[in-house]
């Protein structure tokens, strides 16, 4: 009887083990989940048209305006749709900042310079002659001495956001088909120039003008101008000018020279801000992005100039440069005086210059 009862009491004991653990057994057989079905693409919430004043058959068009483009679309998540446009194909370029203000398309890839008449101020986005040396510099004057805020200001007058300037190119470096170590030899030189640049250049007694970059070839081959300058060396060399001139003039008289990113102010507002917030990060990156393509491309097309083409680099005398250095300070403070914006950024430049110990 008593080894019947340890029987029974060891069934009842391996009953409720099993009972026990079944829960468990039962959880281990289940099928895994089926995976979450990928998601789909998100749709572009905001779709814009974005016209660029560079010519589409320039590497630097490619390699800094189109990547623009594309990392601004992979950093939104496809939340951003941009469609490049090249220029003046949808309104000429020199009609682009009123353009993008009254809504024809959303935001442009532009050079300052092209609509300083409108707008004064925008003569100092590009920069002057003598005055930055590096893209650090550039950056410290409009983010940390705060040229950006009256720059901004002035571009919301005509319904316009200045996202950001943009480095585009180590300065501006005069290519000629005449030797200029001196101010005499600038005296009388036909040169196709735009900005204040130009305005420097003919108070040292240049013949100036400007027309469209289309015109620009075949008027150095026709003798219409004899010396021009666009961009550092390597934009240069991308217009061809190693084809129609002898000479690259140094030192460049601008080390630093800026484009712009800017759009509809009303469109800008309506923005979220992390969009905002993108949209500025990107166009500070491309800066960087712009200065080292430039600076790599002008050591091998110097290089090309002289080893191809038999071309020479010759360098202005150091008297002529700081000649040059306070006509532009005359220049700059004449254009000052067209509004007050203008006159909040030469006055932050001047201050630049005191603290670089670069004033003339």
């Amino acid at each position: 009887m008593k080894g019947k009862k340890v029987s029974i009491l060891a069934g009842v004991i391996c009953l409720a083990l099993i009972i026990a653990v079944m829960p468990f057994v039962g959880a281990c057989a289940k099928e895994a989940p089926t995976p979450a079905a990928a998601p789909t693409p998100t749709e572009p919430a905001y779709k814009w048209r974005m016209q660029c004043h560079w010519p589409t058959g320039t590497d630097y068009y490619q390699v800094v305006f189109l990547q623009f483009v594309e990392d601004v679309e992979k950093a939104s998540g496809g939340r951003i749709e941009i469609e490049p446009f090249a220029p003046d194909t949808i309104v000429p370029t020199a009609d682009m900042f009123e353009a993008v203000g009254e809504g024809v398309f959303e935001i442009a890839w532009g050079y300052p310079a092209y609509w300083m008449g409108k707008c004064p101020a925008a003569a100092f986005i590009n920069g002057q002659m003598y005055t930055w040396k590096s893209i650090e510099e550039d950056y410290y004057y409009f983010y940390k001495m705060g040229a950006i805020e009256p720059a901004r200001a002035a571009y919301a007058q005509f319904n316009n956001y200045l996202i950001s300037p943009v480095t585009c190119g180590s300065g501006h470096v005069l290519w000629s088909q005449k030797p200029v170590r001196s101010l005499d030899d600038l005296k009388g030189l036909k040169i196709r120039t735009a900005g204040i640049l130009g305005d420097v250049l003919a108070k040292a007694g240049a013949a100036t003008c400007f027309f469209s970059a289309a015109e620009l070839m075949p008027a150095l081959e026709q003798g219409v101008v004899e010396a021009t300058h666009w961009g550092g060396i390597a934009a240069g060399w991308e217009m061809h000018f190693q084809e129609v001139t002898d000479y690259i003039i140094m030192p460049p008289l601008c080390d630093i020279t800026n484009c712009e990113i800017f759009m509809n102010l009303d469109l800008w507002n309506s923005l979220p801000a992390d969009l905002q917030k993108l949209l500025q990060d990107e166009a500070i990156a491309s800066m960087l992005k712009s200065e080292s393509w430039f600076k790599y491309s002008d050591a091998s097309a110097t290089r090309r100039f002289i080893d191809e083409y038999g071309g020479q680099v010759v360098w202005m005398d150091d008297a002529s440069v700081e000649t040059l250095r306070g006509y532009s300070l005359e220049v700059m403070r004449e254009w000052a005086e067209k509004d007050e914006y203008a006159r909040e950024m030469e006055e932050i430049m001047e201050e630049f210059l005191e603290m670089t110990g670069r004033m003339p």
